[in-house]
């Protein structure tokens, strides 16, 4: 049992930058902060567009911009939808209720990894082991993103 507890700090004080970042990002990228709408003034912050780039695509550059309204003598109705062809599902309306459960799972993943940041540092006697991990699981992916 030593042994698997000491895997599981060494794995997770390596991965928990890393979970940590994928919650947060994904937390944001519910509720879409990262896409800009046509025809709206939302223009989504750099390090939300940042964070979405690494999140969905693993690289730098983040999504593209929001195509532009076309112009109001341009504007045409909106054509109804079509029946989606046999076979494939109906695409129902996203549910808010479900949105914000996930948010708060995000957010009970943050706070647990967190929680077990504190405990490493709290019951290991070798700190110097605890940052180094951290270290390294957060410089070797950074790293990665530029290869």
């Amino acid at each position: 049992m030593k042994r698997i507890r000491q895997m599981h700090l060494y794995m997770g004080m390596f991965l928990a930058p890393t979970v940590i970042l994928f919650a947060a990002s994904g937390a944001l990228q519910i509720f879409r902060l990262q896409e800009g709408r046509p025809g709206s003034s939302y223009q989504p912050p750099s390090w939300i567009v940042f964070l979405a780039g690494v999140h969905k695509d693993q690289r730098l550059e983040g999504a593209p911009p929001a195509k532009p309204a076309p112009p109001a003598a341009e504007a045409a109705p909106a054509p109804k939808p079509a029946a989606p062809p046999a076979g494939q599902p109906v695409r129902s309306k996203r549910s808010a209720i479900l949105m914000w459960f996930f948010t708060l799972a995000a957010v009970g993943i943050i706070t647990s990894t967190l929680l077990g940041i504190v405990m490493a540092f709290k019951y290991n006697r070798d700190r110097r082991v605890i940052w180094a991990l951290l270290a390294a699981g957060t410089l070797l992916p950074a790293v990665m993103l530029f290869l």
